[in-house]
């Protein structure tokens, strides 16, 4: 009786919270947790066949509600944090909406989960993959240095001792802790170089086992690539190894022999299709129309997603850390359509109060595009502005993030790319859902 007014009350409050403009995921949890403390472990262990939980720095949004939609693409019933909603909270709200009278009726469940508290969450859940896309250094006031993030996630696998790992085995960071683990572990990687060499800062440049200097056969960005050392630790054979990479129209790559080409941008986004096709062969799901559905996937809220407004036609993209950033400059720096950018940067307890990570971003690659107008905006738009200027590169600081957006249009660029942090994503999201839903009226 308990448990059923804790999820009349929960979705009551979920309504309400929508009802104001909220996506309504984490006060259900709130609620449900507080008046009912057993509910998600009781409601998570009525999912029939799979339960899986995606962690990692960068890439677990979109990697999560992939599997979550091909899955229901192919007949089964899923339960997702979609929203990205993924402290534990967050979680069980995703269980309490999907719930009837009660009781869940979900063949799998695919929980993006925040790397920092995955090890208080896990401990409802029964789940049988963790996924962990990279490990990079995100939210230093938060996180601390990626050894810390790496010992969260070590305690969450050894709460759960037949949990199978699947990780990103060009990152050394990954294959250390799948290593440490002591848990089975397949990977996922690309096993031929791609993109042009930089300079850029990398995150782990030694060993995790010994502190020597690693040595990269080639590399793909930040750290991820084709690395050994003289200790004996290096890159494993990739399980899922993607080859034959072509980046000039979308994505198009081949994994296990079999092509697929895909209308996403970005490099970077080849290892979360890699990861989801891996995770979808690993739980024995349903993949023979894969390449079919991958083919016509657009990309999600905020996830290089594209909107017309006029004459002009704008990306939007969530840069939250060194290694994100470098990525989406990489993507401005290959299209030669781009002219004018706004660079967003809140200082939230959701984006980490610390910015000093903009230093570590190689900025300079704005000077080799055709970009005629940077904005910066956000609470931290004028630390933005600052760091552009000690590269020699000109902004004009806007504070208020619609301005910024409007000031952006009004000299018509062909192509705009709007880069944010995490809290200033959904309110730019909506205003530029708006703005081209008003420009096709």
């Amino acid at each position: 009786m308990t448990q059923r007014l804790a999820i009349t009350g929960a979705k009551l409050a979920s309504r309400m919270s929508r009802l104001i403009g909220k996506q309504g995921q984490n006060l259900p949890g709130t609620i449900g947790l507080r008046l009912s403390p057993g509910i998600l472990r009781d409601l998570s262990h009525q999912v029939s066949q799979a339960t899986v939980m995606v962690c990692g720095t960068n890439g677990k949004t979109t990697v999560n509600n992939l599997l979550a939609d091909l899955s229901e693409q192919n007949g089964y019933r899923v339960v997702a944090n979609r929203t990205g909603a993924n402290l534990t909270e967050g979680v069980a709200g995703s269980y309490i909406l999907a719930s009837r009278g009660g009781r869940i009726e979900a063949d799998l469940a695919f929980l993006e989960s925040d790397e920092a508290w995955a090890r208080h969450t896990i401990k409802h859940l029964p789940v049988d993959l963790m996924i962990i896309t990279n490990l990079f250094r995100d939210q230093l006031d938060r996180y601390g240095e990626i050894d810390t993030t790496m010992e969260y996630l070590l305690e969450a696998i050894e709460r759960k001792p037949d949990l199978r790992l699947l990780v990103n085995g060009d990152d050394p960071l990954c294959v250390h802790l799948a290593q440490t683990s002591g848990r089975s572990f397949s990977t996922f990687g690309i096993t031929e170089p791609v993109l042009a060499q930089t300079e850029e800062t990398r995150e782990a440049t030694f060993c995790p086992v010994c502190d020597r200097p690693l040595d990269y056969q080639f590399y793909h960005y930040s750290q991820l690539g084709h690395y050994d050392c003289t200790c004996g630790f290096h890159r494993p054979a990739i399980d899922y190894a993607v080859t034959e990479v072509d980046l000039s129209d979308g994505l198009s790559f081949k994994l296990a022999g079999q092509a697929y080409t895909i209308a996403y941008r970005g490099f970077y986004n080849i290892y979360n299709f890699a990861a989801v096709i891996a995770a979808f062969d690993l739980l024995d799901l349903k993949r023979d129309r894969l390449p079919q559905q991958l083919q016509l996937f657009l990309p999600k809220a905020g996830r290089n997603e594209i909107f017309q407004v006029g004459p002009t036609r704008l990306i939007l993209n969530l840069a939250k850390n060194p290694a994100g950033f470098n990525q989406n400059l990489h993507s401005l720096l290959a299209d030669d359509t781009a002219e004018a950018v706004l660079l967003g940067i809140n200082d939230e307890a959701q984006d980490g109060r610390d910015v000093s990570w903009l230093w570590d971003v190689d900025f300079e690659r704005l000077k080799k595009t055709d970009v005629k107008q940077i904005l910066t905006t956000g609470a931290r738009g004028a630390d933005m502005l600052l760091r552009l200027k000690y590269d020699g590169i000109e902004g004009r600081l806007v504070l208020e993030l619609r301005a910024a957006i409007d000031q952006l249009l009004q000299a018509q660029p062909k192509v705009a790319y709007v880069l944010v942090n995490y809290t200033l994503l959904q309110p730019a999201h909506a205003y530029l859902k708006a703005l081209a839903q008003r420009s096709r009226s």
